[in-house]
């Protein structure tokens, strides 16, 4: 992420038996630059990033999180399904309790479908640059909320973290 990173999203995601998570992300995305990912003369340049804690060890079995490799260097967008399952080129990745992913939102990705009696629970962080505002579906381009009681515990390098520009409180 290209200038000061801030912190937009951030939420645990809970999935039952028979859920799956639709693929989504990929190159190509025209109707929201804010998912793009560029490569130049200066580096690479990721709009925004994600890093997603798994709570539990996942195999595929239990729904694990899967993307399609290299997509997220594609102009064009995927000409396939949004079946997590059954996309071609997507592969799951399995984790162990403890195990984090980063990665760019550019990239073409989702989660299996969940055939176990196990509960999966991820915990997700979602970073851009400064002036992009909250991308949690609720709170969707609104400053980030933080209580005072909050801040006050905060550091100035962990405010930072959490202030967007123009500078919200």
């Amino acid at each position: 992420v290209r200038g000061r990173p801030t912190i937009n999203n951030s939420e645990i995601r809970i999935r039952y038996k028979g859920n799956q998570s639709s693929a989504h992300g990929g190159g190509g995305r025209p109707d929201n630059h804010k998912y793009r990912y560029n490569a130049d003369r200066e580096g690479i340049d990721c709009m925004m990033v994600r890093m997603v804690y798994f709570i539990h060890d996942v195999t595929d079995e239990q729904g694990a999180f899967s993307v399609v490799p290299g997509s997220h260097k594609s102009c064009f967008p995927n000409p396939y399904q949004t079946n997590s399952d059954t996309m071609r080129g997507m592969i799951g990745l399995e984790v162990k309790a403890g195990d984090g992913i980063f990665f760019t939102e550019a990239l073409t990705h989702g989660g299996l479908t969940n055939h176990s009696d196990q509960v999966r629970k991820t915990l997700h962080v979602g970073y851009g640059p400064n002036w992009m505002l909250s991308q949690n579906a609720v709170t969707a381009d609104e400053p980030q909320y933080l209580t005072e009681e909050t801040r006050s515990r905060l550091t100035e390098e962990r405010r930072d973290l959490l202030r967007s520009w123009p500078e919200h409180p």
